[in-house]
């Protein structure tokens, strides 16, 4: 192989690896990219049957919906919930002290919405009824990219640890506690 072959060999295989390692980063990895520049919130961390699974909080640019969450959080709200709704390749929600789906706290917040933060796998945001305003404290992790969702829901934060134990849950399963990690 002469030297133009080899040089022309090398620059393909550059490319090629370079797409590789650009698909195969993790859900986690790529958003996280996007927004190194803003501060980290905290981190929340849901006790599961099947497992831990660790949350951070878009505390900078879902001020609202955080506090709302932080507060359930640390008055114990979400201890012994059951995970009501289970939709695979979609959808996990909790946060219904009913076990319904159509409970909630008492109190509702108005929809924040930060169209950095996408409805993409490994997503958590706020759940609410036909009223834009009505959220109060379900909550859903998406288990697949739903851009339908984008504008109408508050995504507030982002699985960064037990995406597999997310992907195992199942309609009935209990989380047993919530708390700052």
């Amino acid at each position: 192989m002469d030297m133009k072959g080899f040089f022309l060999f090398a620059v393909i295989v550059f490319v090629l690896f370079g797409l590789y390692m650009r698909t195969s980063a993790s859900d986690y990895e790529r958003r996280s990219s996007s927004t190194t520049a803003r501060p980290a919130g905290r981190t929340v961390v849901l006790e599961t049957e099947k497992g831990p699974i660790r949350i951070l909080l878009f505390e900078y640019d879902m001020p609202a919906t955080t506090k709302n969450f932080i507060r359930l959080v640390g008055d114990g709200f979400y201890h012994n919930m059951t995970f009501h709704r289970v939709v695979p390749g979609f959808v996990i929600q909790t946060g219904d002290p009913t076990g319904t789906g159509l409970g909630g706290s008492g109190d509702t917040i108005p929809l924040e919405v930060n169209y950095k933060h996408r409805n993409v796998r490994g997503s958590v945001g706020m759940a609410r009824g036909g009223d834009r305003d009505s959220a109060s404290s379900q909550f859903y992790i998406l288990v697949g990219d739903s851009p339908h969702l984008d504008g109408g829901y508050a995504v507030f934060g982002e699985v960064v640890g037990g995406m597999g134990v997310v992907g195992n849950i199942t309609a009935g399963d209990r989380l047993i506690s919530a708390g700052f990690g």
